[in-house]
């Protein structure tokens, strides 16, 4: 469960910088 945590947190962390960068692309 703790790998799957951290797996997951890395992902979603990783996911929200994505989404942050085409944010400011897009504006």
């Amino acid at each position: 469960i703790y790998v799957f945590r951290s797996f997951a947190r890395s992902f979603w962390k990783a996911l929200c910088h994505a989404s942050e960068e085409v944010g400011y692309e897009v504006q």
